[in-house]
């Protein structure tokens, strides 16, 4: 959350906060209501490997991502 303030203007982080929680807890409805489904067809194993798959996923992009790596670079974050 820091980083996010870090970046943006003073006028516009109650909009960039506003949508930001707007995306996150609105999807969470979506995972839980998935997570359920693949739990009544497929049970906990498969539910289980599934989510573990892709946060294993996640965390490769994210490692493999240029613009994240970069990240602590960027010239907002030197003005603090």
């Amino acid at each position: 959350m820091s980083y996010r303030f870090a970046l943006t203007p003073d006028a516009m982080r109650g909009r960039v906060n506003s949508i930001f929680r707007l995306i996150s807890n609105g999807l969470a409805p979506l995972g839980l209501t998935l997570t359920g489904l693949s739990l009544q067809y497929y049970g906990p194993v498969v539910t289980v490997l599934l989510a573990s798959g892709g946060q294993i996923l996640l965390a490769a992009l994210a490692m493999l991502s240029g613009a994240i790596r970069r990240a602590h670079l960027s010239p907002a974050m030197e003005r603090h």
